[in-house]
């Protein structure tokens, strides 16, 4: 299995474990994903383009998983494609 069917996997059960998938429409994926960004985007907003680059004085590190859980989800139900 593939680090991405892996992580897919993972991601699933864990959604499952929940019952989050009746929360799972294109709506509310596409607005969980938006406000993902915008958390993350915060930590950007007043720096400099030279300091948005040291990544070690940003942190996005709790953001930044969510937001990956989040896309993962729009693929697995099919709302995105490659």
């Amino acid at each position: 299995m593939t680090n991405t069917k892996n992580l897919m996997s993972e991601i699933s059960q864990f959604v499952e474990e929940r019952d989050w998938n009746q929360f799972h429409s294109p709506k509310n994926l596409s607005m969980a994903l938006g406000i993902e960004v915008v958390e993350q985007q915060e930590h950007f907003q007043w720096l400099t383009q030279k300091q948005s680059m040291n990544f070690k004085t940003i942190n996005i590190k709790q953001e930044q998983p969510k937001l990956d859980m989040t896309c993962c989800e729009h693929f697995h139900a099919g709302y995105f494609s490659c």
